[in-house]
């Protein structure tokens, strides 16, 4: 008997997926499923399929490093800090949207909830800085 296990990474997180197999104690064999990766695994003859996602904190700061956007003063940044500014990046996004429907409600002073919605948006852009640390750029003159 086969059993098929489709695994989706969607969570911004990667998932390891760790084959188990029943008769050799130490015959373990692990696959890497990226954010955003679909991929399809079998598990046979009494066969078992650990599916992982992991953790910020579980990853180690020099395991992967991501290239720097192309920009001046953005530098390689690890997976752990690339998935802590996209956990930073959905809460400010759920936050967003509630924003989004309190501005479709006449009874809300919509000069005050700017106000707040540009001092959120200022302070996610500097949790982000905080992680990422952006340095200054150097002129050519």
């Amino acid at each position: 008997m086969t059993t098929i296990v489709k695994v989706i990474a969607s969570n911004e997180r990667p998932v390891r997926v760790t084959r188990i197999s029943p008769t050799a104690a130490a015959s373990h064999d692990e696959e890497q499923v990226n954010p955003g990766e679909v991929r399809t695994f079998y598990a046979h003859q009494g066969q078992d399929l650990r599916i992982h996602e992991i953790q910020p904190v579980e990853a180690p700061a020099e395991a992967v490093t991501h290239t720097g956007l192309p920009v001046a003063g953005y530098r390689p940044q690890s997976s752990v800090n690339v998935a802590r500014v996209n956990a930073v990046k959905q809460t400010e996004e759920r936050l967003l949207r509630l924003l989004d429907e309190l501005k479709a409600d006449s009874e809300i002073d919509q000069r005050w909830l700017q106000i707040g919605r540009t001092s959120i948006e200022q302070g996610f852009m500097d949790v982000v800085r905080s992680i990422f640390k952006p340095e200054r750029v150097e002129l050519a003159e």
